[in-house]
């Protein structure tokens, strides 16, 4: 509310960045994170396989004369090198989604924290356009101008940075975020190989412990003896306390921060291009206590924007700064508030609910995540035992604590089921996206895409391992669904019953059409004038490729043209007879020809424009000049 008590405009608009809007955001950024985790998710359940794989004892084996303990340990650490190698190849294949998932969700929320900011301000300046007296400027300087309202606005004057390179301090920050995490995640995937390594080793003379106590099979034996790491997964990741955690766990921790942080970063660019350096914290249901005092007040950006020493020391009697907010634990891994620009008297600072509701709920949260957890172990329990007894006690636990986490969700209602925090799936990336992958693959086909690979198998493996050629295929996709979508609209198909012609379809005419300057423009003066395009495939004229009807209408006659360049070349010259008010001379069908001509060759020489002439005055010896 303004300071006069009555309702603002520009409030008005503010208060579309509500609770609920901001809420929509982080679960869309939770689910993002969720990309990163799934990918290590994936390589920890087929490292277990592999480990799987390198001890499970057949009964061939088992059976056989003479089996001697020492003999199976000399065995399993001689194959020790080819394990190794087949871990790091398989560790290796993941390296390229993880780099394009990082520099994906860094950069692109770099760029949506900017954008966020500029929406704002966009309906900052349609508030004060409205308004006669403060219009906005026709300058050049447009960030000036808005600067010059926002002033009016906040009753001070604004002072951007003085600095030329100022700006480019964001960008240095996100580019110095992007390489902290590959290089933390890189890390990450190497402690993987050597724990892996260890567990192996560990298992070897482990096993022997619990076999020759003659109560244990072999199959049992390794069981028990990889009991810890089936229980707690990858984990090789240890922080400073000691604690370790999964490696999934971790990846998703470090690359959500790290897309807040980039968020923040791209927020807090935009607004230092504005001068405005006041933000106020989200506030949630539930929280936990480290961020619950921080939970809508409103601070001083001085982290993820810049203010200048006198902005600082006129606010901070009234405002905190954020880095002493961030100190406290604000904003800590994982966190899910976020901080919004704020105007003085105007932006509706949010309703902060009861502390120690907040504060329960948030535990309640918690203990689902620690529940999702159980069921994640146990399922790795089932996926990597070799004992079939070990399978079924394990199939029963999560049973058990599906059980436990239904009661816990009807217990607390605010809460809600993640079933892809619970899955634990051995199946490839390739397996699981199929049939997704499948559909995708059938849309390309029907689309009549160039470059598509002939089955869905080869499409798999492009998408997969070939992403810049996967892109242009998504483009040319996107190209020919706007083509093909624009050619219905003018183009008609005027076919009788053949089996002797090949249709020539209205979107590879466009798709030609596109490929040249003279063909864009020859799209545009279609669209521009609602021509009405007919093909014909029968019952045509002689020698005639095409002919325009009065101001509106061109007929093509396919079964002169024959193919889909000369199509295209016939509608551009049909087209510049229109565009020009031009027929019925040598020199018309000239500029039409070379219009042709320069569809396919682009810059034109005196020698073509000379050899265009010839082939006109033979073509049309009857027709004046001009």
């Amino acid at each position: 509310m303004a300071k006069n008590n009555k309702p603002s405009k520009l409030g008005d608009i503010l208060k579309r960045v509500t609770k609920k809007s901001i809420e929509k955001e982080i679960k869309k950024e939770k689910a993002k994170s969720y990309d990163i985790r799934k990918i290590f998710e994936q390589m920890e359940l087929h490292l277990i396989s592999s480990m799987h794989r390198a001890f499970y004892f057949h009964e061939r084996e088992q059976s056989k004369e003479g089996f001697q303990w020492e003999q199976w340990q000399l065995t399993k650490l001689r194959e020790i090198e080819k394990y190794r190698k087949r871990n790091k190849k398989l560790v290796e294949g993941y390296n390229k989604p993880i780099q394009q998932a990082i520099n994906r969700e860094l950069q692109g929320n770099f760029n949506k924290g900017q954008n966020r900011v500029s929406k704002l301000i966009d309906k900052v300046k349609q508030f004060f356009n409205k308004q006669p007296s403060i219009g906005l400027p026709n300058d050049i300087e447009e960030k000036q101008g808005v600067r010059d309202y926002i002033s009016k606005l906040l009753n001070r004057p604004i002072k951007p940075p003085q600095e030329t390179n100022f700006f480019g301090v964001n960008d240095k920050k996100l580019n110095a975020l992007q390489e902290t995490v590959t290089n933390d995640l890189n890390k990450a995937s190497h402690a993987v190989l050597r724990k892996m390594d260890d567990v192996y080793r560990q298992t070897i003379f482990k096993s022997h412990m619990y076999f020759q106590n003659g109560t244990k099979t072999l199959n049992q034996a390794i069981d028990m003896a990889t009991k810890d790491f089936l229980d707690k997964g990858i984990n090789c990741i240890q922080y400073k306390d000691g604690k370790r955690v999964n490696i999934a766990s971790y990846a998703e921790m470090c690359l959500r921060t790290a897309s807040h942080r980039a968020t923040l970063l791209g927020e807090g660019k935009k607004r230092d291009e504005y001068g405005l350096h006041l933000v106020v914290v989200s506030a949630h249901a539930n929280t936990c206590k480290h961020c619950e005092p921080w939970q809508g007040k409103v601070l001083i950006d001085d982290v993820f924007s810049h203010p200048s020493k006198e902005f600082i020391e006129e606010y901070k009697g009234k405002y905190k700064l954020l880095s002493e907010a961030i100190e406290s634990g604000l904003l800590h891994p994982n966190c899910r508030h976020t901080l919004t620009t704020y105007f003085p008297s105007i932006t509706q600072l949010p309703v902060v609910p009861d502390g120690k509701e907040a504060i329960k709920l948030y535990e309640a949260e918690q203990r689902q995540r620690a529940l999702e957890r159980e069921l994640r172990k146990w399922r790795r329990f089932e996926l990597g035992t070799c004992d079939t007894e070990g399978q079924r006690k394990a199939h029963d636990k999560v049973r058990e604590i599906e059980q436990t986490l239904r009661g816990h969700l009807k217990n607390n209602p605010e809460l809600r089921r993640d079933y892809n925090r619970e899955k634990a799936d051995i199946r490839s990336t390739k397996e699981i996206n199929y049939t997704a992958d499948l559909r995708e693959f059938n849309k390309y086909k029907e689309s009549l895409v160039e470059g598509l690979p002939n089955t869905p198998e080869e499409f798999q493996k492009l998408k997969y391992n070939k992403i810049k050629k996967y892109e242009e295929l998504k483009q040319a996709y996107k190209l020919n669904i706007s083509s093909q979508a624009r050619a219905d609209l003018y183009i008609n198909n005027i076919v009788e019953e053949s089996d002797n012609i090949d249709v020539i379809r209205p979107r590879n005419i466009y798709k030609e059409l596109n490929k040249s300057e003279v063909g864009k423009d020859t799209i545009k003066y279609i669209e521009d004038n609602n021509l009405n395009i007919e093909l014909h495939y029968q019952n045509v004229p002689n020698e005639i490729r095409g002919i325009c009807w009065g101001k509106k209408q061109i007929e093509i006659y396919v079964p002169n043209t024959k193919t889909k360049l000369v199509t295209t070349q016939t509608l551009i010259h049909e087209v510049t007879h229109l565009k020009y008010d031009i027929r019925d001379t040598q020199w018309a069908e000239t500029v039409c020809f070379l219009k042709e001509k320069e569809h396919i060759k682009g810059e034109l020489t005196i020698k073509d424009k000379r050899d265009t002439i010839k082939l006109v005055k033979r073509l049309y010896p009857d027709l004046p000049w001009r």
